[in-house]
Order: C-alpha cells, then structure tokens, then sequence
C-alpha cells in the first residue's frame, strides 16, 4: 500500500515538474496590458464594445508579447479560429495586420522580437462586429526562421485562447439564464465578489471568474477587465 502510495505522488510530483518546466522554457509569452504574464493555455473572455474611427463597432483585447530570453528572438504567431458569428478578427502583428474572416487556421509572418519586459510587442487583435456575434480563437507563439523569403515556424511556445463575446454579461445573458452566478477572486486567490449577477462594474485587472449554477459550477477562466 506504501508502495503504492509512493509510486502515485512520484507519478503526480513528476508531472507538476514537467509541466512547470515546460512553462518556464517559453520564451516567448502574451502578457496583459499590466505587464502580467498570462499563464499558457490560458482562456480570457473580452465583451466590451467601443467604436473605432471607421465608425464600426469592435472589441478590443489589449495583449503584448514578451521575450523573456536574454537576446533577440525571430517569432511568428499561429491562430485557429473555433468560432465566427457575425463579425471577423482583424489581426496586426510585428507591423503587419490581416484579416482572419472565417474559422480555420491562420499564421502571420515572422519578425524581430526584442528582449525584455520593457519592450513587450504589441498584439493588435480585435474582433470587429457586424452583428451580436461572437468570436473565438487560440494564438499560439512559435520562434521562427526565414527561408527563402518565407517564415517557418520552429519551437512552440505559449499558448492562449480568446474568447471575444458582446453578450458574455449582459443583461439579456443573465436573464436566459436566471440561476447563472459569478465567483470572481484575484490571482492570488482573494475573493472579489460571489454570486454576482454579472460581471459588469469590476475595476481595472485580470480576474478568475467561476460560472456557476445552483447546481454547480460550469466553467472557470481569467477574465481580463482592459
């Protein structure tokens, strides 16, 4: 039973080690507005809409890129969009913004990306709304090399996923919903508030939000107030 018992905590303490590992070997990461790195595979949801200077409707999700590596580093950004309804992604990336109009697999082009977190590099990315749509895409960061003019992808690093949502707490989604509630707490834990209505009124910050029913809870994921 010792035995047993021994073998599954080296199993699990194993794991957590690979893991941590993993994550500290990405050297390039996306990291919030605030300077706060995200962790990888993380989920933010981004539901505030602001009119842009074409005058058309769009949510903004203010994301940087960081190299935590002592040099210089070439990078490219991979995108698979899951989900499009109404609306498209406008993506700009080391000086060069495309469209990603419709779900599948999208990959910008490579560039320099200085070292340091006082030289994080912006990530345009915002979800422009042609209706009550929403959008849905991973980004995945890869170092990348230059071959015969084009940029190939090479070592993957961090992963995250965004969720862009016009609806994620309004009035309207509450009230489908009657017996939806939030627990939002702090990185660090701290509780901000439980069964909440909605998400509407937190400060400034990054959050982890739990989406819950009576019977349970439904989800849980950072959520980021720009």
């Amino acid at each position: 039973m010792k035995k047993t018992r021994f073998l599954f905590l080296a199993l699990l303490f194993g794991t957590f080690v690979s893991a941590y590992a993993q994550e500290k070997a990405h050297r390039l990461v996306f990291v919030d507005a605030h300077g706060q790195v995200f962790s990888d595979n993380a989920t933010v949801t981004f539901h505030k809409l602001e009119e842009d200077d074409f005058g058309r409707q769009v949510i903004k999700a203010p994301i940087l890129v960081r190299n935590t590596h002592s040099e210089a580093l070439s990078g490219l950004l991979k995108g698979q969009v899951k989900e499009q309804q109404d609306g498209y992604l406008q993506v700009c990336f080391l000086e060069e913004c495309n469209p990603w109009p419709a779900v599948g697999d999208y990959l910008t082009s490579g560039g320099k990306i200085e070292p340091g977190a006082g030289k994080d590099s912006p990530l345009d990315i915002e979800f422009i709304a042609t209706g009550s749509g929403r959008s849905v895409v991973t980004l995945q960061l890869f170092t990348a090399k230059e071959q015969g003019g084009d940029w190939k992808p090479q070592q993957p690093n961090a992963s995250i996923t965004l969720v862009f949502d016009p609806n994620a707490t309004s009035i309207r989604s509450v009230a489908s919903h009657e017996d939806v509630f939030y627990n939002v707490f702090t990185l660090q834990g701290q509780t901000v508030g439980r069964r909440l209505p909605s998400l509407q009124g937190l400060p400034k910050g990054t959050y982890i939000v739990q989406k819950a029913r009576n019977s349970g809870p439904i989800d849980t994921y950072k959520h980021l107030v720009p």
